[in-house]
């Protein structure tokens, strides 16, 4: 469609009925130049195609878009508020700073989509309680400050070959989300305050970033593991290499390899060789399986653990400080170096089967203080 052709149809567009019956429900083809300063309130487009358009702070208020197509277009300054958009294609389309809020998006896909700051403001895009649904993205790649996502939702998406290193997720959604090969590492790519429920995450590499809310029904698969910094409940994590952290965790299973782990107050936990770096159970524990564990440093401290087991454990380090274990199993638990005890730990009706350190009768606290001579319990005198 040419400019001519679309001066006309932009006299209609302050007459929402007579724009309707005349242009918005037959599909419309426009190609290669801008729309400015376009105010679109109250309409439906159906069936229409966007390819090369330039929208130079164009408006769209309570709009309804179907079947509407996106290719090779670029959003500057736009602002798009309370619109649905219903199996639409966004395909090589810019999104350089604007507003874009309370807006709908349902199934459709998102392909090779980036963003950024405006060339002219060098702000980034206000991203604010979008609500996706079905809907797939492929190549979502946000630049610096290209704006961060405010209380956005996503139902039954998959997120496949992005990179979400640059941007911020602040109190978002994911339900039945699937991410795919996606990179999601530096300081700058991080979610507050979030929820995560029945995801799964494959072949995601997530490294100094974190996930700063809770975790519900969550399955890691390969990638370098996940940092989720508020309680997880029910999850399976799966990982080669890289690090396992999260808060309070019930009900999950772990299987590294060349992978860390950090766990507070855990609840039925089974935990399969960790072989890098260090492991930590921090603040209690019940029904703790944790199995095959060689590390540099492994903390079991600070909590009541109760009806545990810890088998297959060497240990450059190990740090039993203010723990107390009840019905505990140590087996074959092999500590080459120190022993941290500050304070000593305490074991009630605990069974130890092969345990055994290097430096029998030296434990170390953590003071200036020299190293001093202490004995655990079971532990020949």
């Amino acid at each position: 469609m040419s400019e001519l052709r679309y001066s006309e149809i932009r006299r209609t567009l302050a007459r929402p009925l007579d724009f309707q019956e005349r242009y918005g429900n037959v599909p419309q083809s426009f190609h290669g130049f801008s729309i400015e300063r376009d105010q679109w309130r109250g309409i439906s487009l159906k069936g229409w195609t966007f390819k090369g358009v330039k929208f130079e702070s164009t408006m769209w208020k309570n709009d309804t878009f179907e079947n509407v197509s996106f290719e090779d277009c670029t959003f500057h300054r736009a602002t798009l508020q309370q619109c649905v958009f219903r199996n639409c294609t966004f395909r090589n389309v810019g999104i350089l700073s604007g507003d874009w809020e309370d807006t709908r998006f349902e199934k459709g896909s998102w392909e090779n989509i980036a963003l950024m700051a405006s060339p002219i403001s060098n702000m980034g895009a206000t991203l604010k309680g979008l609500a996706f649904s079905d809907v797939e993205f492929s190549g979502l790649t946000p630049l610096e400050r290209s704006g961060d996502w405010k209380e956005c939702s996503f139902d039954r998406c998959s997120i496949a070959k992005s990179d979400l290193s640059k941007v911020d997720f602040q109190k978002p959604r994911f339900s039945d989300v699937r991410f795919e090969d996606v990179v999601w590492e530096g300081f700058d790519g991080r979610v507050y305050e979030g929820l995560c429920e029945r995801c799964t995450f494959v072949n995601v590499l997530q490294k100094n970033g974190d996930f700063d809310g809770d975790a519900v029904d969550i399955k890691v698969e390969g990638g370098n593991g996940i940092s989720v910094g508020g309680k997880v409940t029910r999850g399976r994590f799966h990982s080669s290499e890289g690090a396992f952290l999260m808060g309070p965790a019930q009900d999950v299973e772990i299987l590294g390899g060349k992978t860390s782990l950090a766990m507070g107050l855990a609840i039925n936990a089974k935990v399969r060789e960790i072989n890098k770096g260090s492991a930590s159970f921090e603040g209690g524990g019940t029904g703790i399986e944790a199995v095959g564990i060689r590390v540099g440093l492994l903390e079991i401290m600070k909590g009541t653990f109760e009806n545990c087991l810890f088998k297959d454990v060497v240990a450059k380090h190990l740090d039993l400080s203010g723990a107390v274990f009840k019905n505990c199993r140590f087996e074959n638990f092999h500590v080459r170096e120190r022993l941290y005890i500050n304070p000593p730990p305490v074991f009630e009706s605990c069974e130890f089967v092969n345990f055994h350190r290097d430096s029998v009768g030296v434990g170390y606290r953590f003071s200036d203080d020299p190293p001093e001579s202490y004995w655990l319990p079971f532990e020949r005198r």
